[in-house]
Formats: C-alpha cells, sequence, structure tokens
C-alpha cells in the first residue's frame, strides 16, 4: 500500500479525523509557532490546558505527505489558510484523538457539566435504592411473619375442579400423575 492510501486509511471511519499532537513533539513546537502568528486565537491555551494539541486531517498532497488544520477560530470552522503537512513517519506516530475536540471539551474553559451531574444523581439513585431495600427487606420479614401463622385450609372440591380446569387450558395438566 502506498503512503497516500496509508494516510488516508488512518483517517478513515467516524471520529478519526483529528490527530492528537504529544507536547514534547516537534510537531507541537510548530503548531504553537504558527498559532502564535494569530494574535486572536487561544487555542494555545487550550493546548497547555490539555496537555496536547490536535489537528484536523485536511488531505494528502501529491508528495504524498498528510495536510492537516490548525483550526485556531474553532474546532468546527474550516480553516484551509492555516495548515501543516506532516510526513508519513510523522503522522504515525500520534494517536488519533478519538472524538472531536467540541465532544472531549477541550476549546472550552468549562468542565463537562453531564459528568457532574450525572455523578451527583448517580449517587443520589444508589443511596435511595439501598434506603429502598432496606425498607422493603423490613417489609418482606413482617410479612413472612404473618403469613408463617396462617394455617393451610382443606381446599374443596369445586375449587379443585376450577384448578384442574385452568391447567387443561393452560397446557400444564399431565393426566398420568394426578394427586
Amino acid at each position: 500500500m502506498n503512503n497516500k492510501n496509508q494516510i488516508k486509511n488512518r483517517h478513515k471511519g467516524r471520529g478519526n479525523s483529528w490527530l492528537k499532537i504529544d507536547k514534547d513533539s516537534n510537531v507541537y513546537q510548530k503548531v504553537v509557532s504558527i498559532l502564535s502568528l494569530h494574535k486572536d486565537s487561544n487555542l494555545a491555551s487550550y493546548f497547555e490546558k490539555a496537555g496536547f494539541g490536535w489537528i484536523r486531517f485536511s488531505k494528502v498532497n501529491k508528495d504524498s505527505s498528510g495536510r492537516y488544520e490548525i483550526r485556531y477560530r474553532g474546532s468546527k470552522l474550516d480553516h484551509p489558510d492555516c495548515t501543516i503537512s506532516l510526513s508519513l513517519e510523522e503522522i504515525s506516530s500520534f494517536e488519533l484523538l478519538g472524538n472531536t475536540p467540541v465532544k472531549l471539551y477541550l476549546e472550552t474553559d468549562k468542565i463537562k457539566k453531564e459528568a457532574i451531574k450525572k455523578e451527583k444523581k448517580s449517587s443520589s439513585k444508589s443511596q435511595r435504592k439501598s434506603n429502598d431495600i432496606k425498607t422493603n427487606i423490613s417489609d418482606l420479614k413482617k410479612v413472612i411473619q404473618s403469613v408463617s401463622n396462617i394455617k393451610p385450609e382443606v381446599s374443596s372440591q369445586k375449587e379443585l375442579d376450577e384448578w384442574n380446569k385452568w391447567c387443561r387450558l393452560n397446557g400444564i395438566y399431565n393426566e398420568e400423575k394426578e394427586f
């Protein structure tokens, strides 16, 4: 498989467009230097907060290198004017981000609110469940005690006939063994 196809295949599939750039790499330094030209961008601060950078795959160049956009105005907007080209070796050395920066809450100063809400809800639900279980167990104990004091009654012939009829209708009556 040639380099062009390898680069294309690396970025196939949902969520595979974004490359995660390690902070220790030369590529990260290049991306940050390009970002420094765009003073209105706060992407570099998001990189610092996350501890890594991210760039979006754009296309394969004629020289079999990959072209990536540095989306300094936000990951939802195309940035054909701000790109960096990487060789196959450089591309292969990085892992994929796995989702968009927006979905991963990388381009915001806020933390993921849903995660906080879910934690609060799950802890209150688990407390409620344990309280419900304790209540149910005490209720069951009371029912068992009240039932254990009841003596069985002898069924009438009419009740037995109705039971046999019900069993036949539901296909669970066995004529060979009659009690």
